[in-house]
């Protein structure tokens, strides 16, 4: 059974875990969102310590989320010193993994109409009131604004 690698970088917080599913999740470690340098690290160095066949990321941004772009998985402008312009992407990849990225509050949509209160649903908004304000979409089963396409 795959093992997953998952990471919540917030604007306070990082929150990493290992799971084959969501049932199956670890008790997450958690470091302090600081410098890119520091919390990404971090986030590295916990998961050479766990061996995982993917990991999955959802993080404040903005974040450039184009899959064509070259800057796919990077920190647009944001309020958070430093983290303008990091790639968060690009630097999970040294993991030697698949990284998946979006934005915190769309992976919160997605996780809870796929196992949370928005189950069977094909038309629902997750809003969410934290360090930051933020909506995820879902109209008709994709994310509003995100690829249509599978």
């Amino acid at each position: 059974m795959p093992l997953y690698g998952t990471v919540e970088i917030g604007g306070t917080k990082t929150d990493m875990a290992i799971g084959s599913e969501p049932d199956d999740l670890s008790q997450p470690e958690r470091v302090a969102t600081s410098s890119p340098q520091r919390t990404l690290d971090a986030v590295i160095r916990f998961f050479e310590h766990h061996r995982v066949d993917a990991v999955g990321v959802a993080s404040f941004g903005p974040l450039d989320l184009a899959r064509d772009s070259p800057r796919f998985g990077t920190m647009l402008s944001t309020p958070k010193p430093g983290w303008s312009g990091t790639p968060i992407h690009d630097r999970l990849k040294e993991l030697g993994v698949p990284v998946a990225i979006d934005t915190d509050v769309n992976g919160a949509a997605l996780g809870e109409g796929r196992w949370g209160a928005a189950t069977g649903m094909t038309d629902y908004a997750y809003v969410t009131v934290g360090t930051g304000i933020g909506a995820g979409i879902v109209d008709d089963g994709p994310m509003i604004g995100r690829d249509r396409h599978p």
